[in-house]
């Protein structure tokens, strides 16, 4: 079983209670560029294609093509320390998620894509289309080019007509571009929530800010907006005008809404923080907060929870066994976004104002493989603010 340290909670029993259906349900593929054994396949895409609704994809160091993820609910993890990279060569983009349906969603964890080649890029790192359901993606970096200067419509990650996004731990960093705009990323009429994470468009002349936002809203915490430009781009554009993609897709939204909680901003000479063209946009009151979960892990290993906050601040963890479409809560600061919400008290932030706690894994039990948990606290401090959500995924120590 799954025993905790500290705190001792009821965690182990809801653990056991999801792995279980995971399992019943939902395999584990292994991916790696270099083969060996227990490895199922050399590239992310044939798993993916091979991958049924609920399955994980475990991917272990190395370069892989792009992928793209159409109308599956699937986790892709990077292995513990492993550095995943997709390359993209025929300018499609490296990591394509659209078409979900409302019940599926999509986790992307520890992957790292750069899109393009010989500096020339029109498509983003990361797409996320007409996606019904939700999707998480967690620490990793989207840059749409190599390193050096290059043309082409720049961004490093699109958001189009997409009911929940969640990124969170990420660099996104639009190409140094001479000709086209470039920006760490453009959301159209949907709704994402950033967390501690890095926008920026890098030494873009014709930039438009770091972020741009057509319809729909934003939900940023703890995140940095960073224009590298000679004119008067903003930090966050919030408009009901498209971008103008490469794509010609010019249309018009809704009035773009905004909120940002304990973020950065760093315009252009003559840019904005936030420009609001057409919409609103609020700065919430208080500090972010930042949780980190170590995934994933194996039996006879050990993962860490790690939470920064107020000092003495209160922290109540939510579990929860898939992802939520992302309501916002005044009340917390914040947006619940995992399903359903099962509460457990654990205890208060010392005066240092981070925590962590280690978990030992000691044996799945009979029949039980892998098992995947979301985790989202609220720290309640001088003021209370709901964190970013995590996902660990649990495996059995064959993998």
């Amino acid at each position: 079983m799954c025993t905790p340290q500290s705190p001792r909670f009821l965690l182990v029993p809801f653990f056991l209670m999801t792995a279980s259906v995971a399992m019943a349900q939902s395999s584990v593929w292994v991916v790696d560029d270099d083969g060996g054994v227990g490895v199922d396949f050399l590239q992310i895409s044939a798993a993916v294609n091979a991958a049924f609704d609920g399955d994980t994809i475990l991917v272990r160091e190395g370069c892989y093509d792009s992928v793209t993820i159409e109308s599956k609910a699937l986790v892709i993890q990077a292995d513990r320390g492993a550095f995943v990279e997709l390359r993209d060569a025929n300018q499609v983009g490296s990591l394509i998620i659209r078409e979900l349906q409302a019940e599926q969603s999509v986790i992307v964890r520890g992957v790292h894509a750069r899109h393009g080649s010989a500096g020339i890029a029109f498509f983003p790192a990361l797409q996320i289309e007409s996606c019904a359901g939700p999707v998480l993606v967690e620490d990793g970096s989207y840059s749409p080019a190599p390193v050096g200067h290059g043309t082409g419509n720049a961004d490093a990650a699109r958001v189009v007509d997409s009911a929940s996004v969640t990124i969170s731990r990420c660099s996104l960093d639009g190409m140094a571009s001479t000709t086209g705009n470039s920006r760490g990323l453009i959301s159209i009429n949907s709704l994402v929530f950033l967390y501690d994470s890095m926008v920026s468009n890098v030494e873009s002349l014709a930039g438009e800010g770091a972020a741009w936002v057509t319809g729909g809203a934003l939900y940023a915490s703890g995140c940095q907006f960073q224009v590298n430009a000679i004119g008067s781009a903003s930090g966050v554009v919030l408009t009901d005008q498209s971008p103008g993609c490469c794509e010609s897709q010019l249309r018009m939204g809704d009035p773009a809404t905004g909120r940002f909680l304990d973020c950065t901003f760093a315009p252009g000479n003559n840019g904005e923080s936030v420009l609001v063209e057409s919409g609103e946009s609020t700065f919430l009151p208080g500090s972010a907060t930042t949780f980190e979960v170590s995934s994933p892990a194996r039996e006879g290993e050990s993962f860490t929870l790690t939470f920064q906050g107020d000092p003495g601040a209160f922290v109540l963890l939510f579990l929860g066994s898939k992802l939520g479409p992302g309501a916002f809560l005044s009340s917390v600061n914040g947006p619940v976004l995992i399903a359903p919400l099962t509460p457990y008290s654990f205890g208060f932030l010392p005066d240092t104002g981070m925590r962590t706690d280690t978990f030992s894994i000691d044996d799945l039990g009979a029949n039980i493989e892998f098992g995947t948990l979301l985790l989202q606290p609220v720290l309640f401090g001088s003021n209370r603010h709901i964190s970013a959500p995590a996902e660990i995924v649990i495996l059995d120590g064959t993998f």
